[in-house]
């Protein structure tokens, strides 16, 4: 049985604060020894690793998080989101600051439940959730939200 993974876009550049402080916080609680994963052969972070990481977490806290995080998260979403309109004439690119990342199974099944979660109790409007034209659940907010929880628990240890 082929198992569930694909791939999806992700706001890299307005995210790479979060992802290098994940990045850094998971190498460090794991010294000497490193997280397996989280640096690529460049000695970039593996932005997948640290993506599943902080969705499977944010998927199995989500009851802790209050409905004014889920705002913060969505108003840094859409700020991260902004893009100015002559800058993408200029680029003639649709997705400025994006990144196409694997994900994985386990990622998959932590972006279902999340977004699950805040449709069941209303946390974000549709509009967010599901965007047009498509009305499929939209990763890249879902994602956006996780790395910001993860990255405020970082900050805090």
């Amino acid at each position: 049985m082929p198992t569930k993974q694909g791939y999806s876009h992700i706001l890299f550049d307005p995210m790479r604060i979060q992802i290098e402080s994940i990045g850094r916080y998971m190498e460090s609680i794991f010294e000497p020894i490193p997280y397996p994963g989280v640096r690529l052969k460049d000695n970039e972070f593996n932005v997948s690793t640290i993506v599943e990481v902080s969705t499977i977490k944010l998927a199995r806290e989500r009851e802790r998080v209050t409905s004014d995080q889920w705002k913060r998260y969505l108003d840094i979403y859409l700020q991260a989101r902004k893009v100015d309109p002559e800058e993408r004439k200029r680029s003639g690119k649709r997705r400025i600051g994006e990144r196409l990342i694997t994900i994985s199974e386990a990622t998959l099944d932590s972006i279902e439940t999340i977004g699950k979660y805040l449709k069941d109790n209303t946390l974000v409007v549709d509009e967010y959730l599901f965007p047009a034209p498509k009305r499929l659940l939209n990763n890249k907010l879902v994602i956006a939200f996780a790395l910001q929880c993860t990255y405020e628990f970082t900050e805090q240890q």
